[in-house]
């Protein structure tokens, strides 16, 4: 902290030296993070936004606007997804903590209704978002992974049935999952919660905006929403395809009774009464404002004709895939999420190169017999890219047909065979990320051996090693 206050020019000043590094999504060149409208509405959800940026959603009969703001997103959000005029929910920061609501709504449902559970698990495929196992760590639910098909990347709905044990207090599907853009059997599952009597929460964070979209241009999309028996909870990002400004997102409940068990409440103390239906407390009315502003200012028509655009660039995009010696579409996307394998081709080093070229696409790593791919996230500022995209990367993988995993990949593989991951201790932790090559707390530019070699090492070893990794990168440093 400065001695004295700088002034405003210098604190800008500061701020735009330090973006300097940072990609201009802007380009339309970067396949992820950033969800962004036309200008014209963009600058009317800015101007909402910073209007209520100091309101304190903490207590909404102090700010009544923000209870109206809140009801009337929840009353769009629930109409958008088909459901009825039982449907409530909440306004919340992200994907994340919606599905931290409905993971930790379902555990405290099982403890009234299911009291006889002592160790509450839910069933999960291994492509459901990592913020489940993030609520499962947090509330402390056991998690059942099951494998998904292999030809569709779709939940494995026998897999899902034969996991269930008396113990299973919730079932989840994604519509769609991040990874490669499809929509689990929902109906399936529905029906396995209904004869089970379980709860099913439908992860639609990044495809519940835009199924519904699709459905209504007349596209076929797979049923995922509240007209499904058996789905009784939700979450829709409103900060992706509703290009709201981060963090908007909502968690929809079938209806009050079970939303209940979301609330937290507490007079006990000397001061406040508290009654949080989220996990946050005090939180700026800033981005409610903005996600509120965004659905009235574009509104169905305007979402409608952005879906148009985003299903001919993404047709588009997966028949360029298919003329690319080398590549393969993985999977058949439902939506604008889009993820390329290839059988000949290291995925990790043509990331690198296309970073090269300025395209910035993620590579996602191979688990439970699922090979490796790169992601793409396609967006209203990447349509008019998706041609340059495809020449660049049929040139990529020229570039890269040649490269080879590091040698030391087998000598990782059998020293992990041989260690106790919860019993690591520092310097052993400290030689390993050096190995890899990203000792020091610091990244280099090409990650294609580093990704390469975190893929071919068990999970729990990869998860200690980034701790650690994570630890000592993200701190102050001269």
């Amino acid at each position: 902290m400065p001695e004295e206050g700088l002034s405003r020019e210098q604190v800008m000043s500061e701020l735009k030296a330090y973006r300097q590094e940072d990609p201009d999504w802007r380009d339309g060149r970067v396949f992820g993070y950033v969800f962004h409208a036309d200008e014209e509405a963009v600058e009317t959800i800015e101007q909402a936004y910073h209007m209520y940026l100091w309101e304190n959603a903490l207590d909404p009969s102090v700010f009544k606007s923000l209870l109206k703001l809140e009801t009337e997103i929840v009353a769009m959000a629930a109409n958008h997804v088909r459901g009825d005029a039982e449907v409530v929910g909440n306004f919340t920061s992200g994907g994340t903590e919606s599905v931290l609501l409905a993971v930790k709504t379902a555990r405290d449902f099982a403890r009234k209704n299911k009291p006889q559970i002592k160790r509450p698990e839910m069933i999960l495929p291994i492509t459901a978002h990592p913020c489940f196992h993030k609520a499962a760590h947090y509330f402390d639910i056991d998690v059942v992974t099951v494998p998904i098909d292999q030809q569709t990347l779709k939940a494995d709905v026998d897999a899902v049935a034969n996991a269930i044990t008396e113990n299973t207090i919730l079932l989840v599907g994604s519509a769609t999952c991040y990874a490669f853009g499809v929509c689990d059997p929902i109906e399936a599952l529905g029906k396995l919660a209904i004869e089970h009597d379980l709860l099913l929460h439908v992860d639609g964070c990044i495809g519940g905006f835009v199924l519904s979209l699709y459905r209504q241009l007349g596209v076929d999309v797979p049923a995922y929403d509240f007209t499904v028996p058996g789905v009784t909870s939700m979450s829709m990002d409103l900060h992706k395809y509703a290009f709201a400004a981060k963090g908007a997102s909502v968690v929809l409940y079938k209806n009050k009774e079970l939303r209940e068990h979301q609330i937290f409440t507490h007079s006990g103390w000397t001061g406040y009464t508290i009654i949080n239906p989220t996990i946050q407390s005090t939180k700026s009315g800033g981005p409610m404002a903005g996600a509120w502003a965004a659905l009235k200012t574009i509104g169905r028509s305007g979402y409608l004709e952005y879906a148009r655009g985003l299903k001919e660039a993404t047709d588009r995009f997966v028949a360029g895939i298919e003329a690319i010696d080398g590549l393969h579409m993985m999977g058949n996307p439902e939506i604008c999420l889009v993820a390329v394998g290839s059988d000949t081709v290291n995925i990790f080093a043509l990331c690198d190169e296309m970073k090269k070229r300025n395209w910035h696409i993620g590579p996602q790593p191979g688990a439970m017999g699922i090979k490796e791919s790169s992601h793409m996230t396609i967006m209203p500022l990447n349509v008019d890219q998706i041609d340059d995209l495809l020449v660049d990367l049929a040139e990529a993988v020229e570039q890269v047909r040649a490269y080879e995993n590091p040698a030391m990949i087998e000598q990782l593989k059998t020293m992990a065979a041989t260690l106790d991951v919860d019993n690591l201790n520092d310097d052993v932790v400290n030689n390993m990320l050096a190995m890899v090559g990203v000792g020091g707390g610091g990244l280099p530019d090409d990650m294609a051996e580093i990704n390469a070699i975190l893929d071919a090492l068990p999970a729990p070893l990869v998860d200690r090693l980034l701790t650690a990794f994570y630890n000592d990168w993200n701190r102050y440093k001269e």
